[in-house]
Parts: C-alpha cells; sequence; structure tokens
C-alpha cells in the first residue's frame, strides 16, 4: 500500500511541473510491461514523461530508450 502511495504521489509531482510549464492536456498512460504499441503519429507536440521502467521508441532517427523519470518531447 505505501509503494502505490509513493507512486501516486510521483504521479501527482510530476503533473504539477508539467503544469506549471503550461501543459493542460496531461494524461496517465500506463503500458503493460514488453507491450509493443501499433506504429502511430502525434497530430501535435508531445511530451512523454515515464514514471516506471523503461520506454524504447524507435523512429526515423533511430532508437532510443528512455527510462524512469525522463522526459521525451516527441
Amino acid at each position: 500500500m505505501r509503494e502505490q502511495k509513493e507512486s501516486d504521489e510521483f504521479v501527482a509531482d510530476w503533473i504539477k511541473k508539467l503544469e506549471k510549464e503550461g501543459f493542460s492536456d496531461l494524461r496517465v498512460c500506463p503500458i503493460p510491461p514488453n507491450e509493443d504499441l501499433p506504429e502511430h503519429t502525434h497530430d501535435e507536440h508531445t511530451v512523454h514523461v515515464i514514471l516506471n521502467g523503461d520506454l524504447i521508441i524507435t523512429d526515423r532517427n533511430g532508437t532510443k530508450t528512455y527510462h524512469s523519470g525522463a522526459q521525451g518531447e516527441l
């Protein structure tokens, strides 16, 4: 239970930080471990914050790994 509370606080802190930076459309999108997402694009500028684990993104520029706590602009 304590771990979940700390996780919730971590997410809340990131949301506050991003709101202060001017972001207003914020979403938490959990992705299960080892999940492959279909190829897709974003119509608008997006910022992804890795809250737990790693995210590996491959695009026309190559492959980049984002670790927990990283912020990536796509």
